[in-house]
């Protein structure tokens, strides 16, 4: 249950750490809380567009990826048939057998754990969103409480270093950002050199 909560509010942190210069720099022309939450919602429509983007390019290429699927599944059979002499007819046994064993369960445990899987990460959403905005908000305000918990004569210390801290995360995830859309731009070039499908979708993923 601690895990619930604790991770969403690391994913907030995380995402204030790489957001706050976007934050700060909307702050300059209209309010903090306004500022705030512009940068959530954009961060939101930016990764939704992401992702409707990735499915309409899925929708689109889905008969072409389907084909190419088929024929690599064909050449997988003819690869075990030729080296390992396994018949069509064994190779749908062991895909029956498989088939069982995962069906085998308690199909009703299986559906539950599911649901309250999905309704975990859906909470856990919005939890990171709540804590996203306030911790862009009021961020200094947050910290100071957290400061507090510790004996006086420590604060100063744990403030100072908090601080130290707080740099290096917000450098971590922006380096981590240009790492990613490195990967992303080379993976991208890499596959539409190769023709392969869906290559943009790939990129962004």
């Amino acid at each position: 249950i601690l895990s619930e909560v604790v991770i969403p509010l690391l994913v907030a942190l995380l995402l204030t750490a790489l957001l706050q210069p976007v934050y700060q720099g909307l702050s300059r022309y209209v309010p903090r809380g306004l500022a705030a939450g512009i940068t959530v919602i954009g961060t939101l429509a930016v990764v939704f567009g992401m992702l409707s983007f990735v499915g309409s390019q899925l929708t689109s290429q889905f008969e072409d990826m389907a084909t190419k699927v088929t024929d690599g599944i064909d050449q997988i059979r003819r690869w075990l048939n030729a080296t390992f002499g396994i018949t069509d007819t064994q190779l749908e046994g062991y895909i029956d057998q498989a088939r069982d064993w995962l069906s085998s369960g308690n199909l009703a445990d299986t559906a539950t754990s599911a649901g309250l899987t999905a309704t975990h990460i859906v909470a856990g959403f919005f939890l990171a969103l709540f804590a996203l905005y306030f911790f862009l908000y009021d961020g200094p305000v947050v910290w100071g409480w957290v400061v507090r918990l510790f004996p006086s004569g420590a604060r100063a210390k744990v403030h100072s270093s908090g601080v130290i801290a707080w740099a290096q995360l917000s450098s971590f995830t922006r380096a981590t950002l240009l790492v990613a859309a490195a990967d992303a731009a080379g993976i991208g070039l890499g596959a539409a050199i190769l023709g392969v499908p869906f290559a943009s979708g790939i990129a962004l993923l």
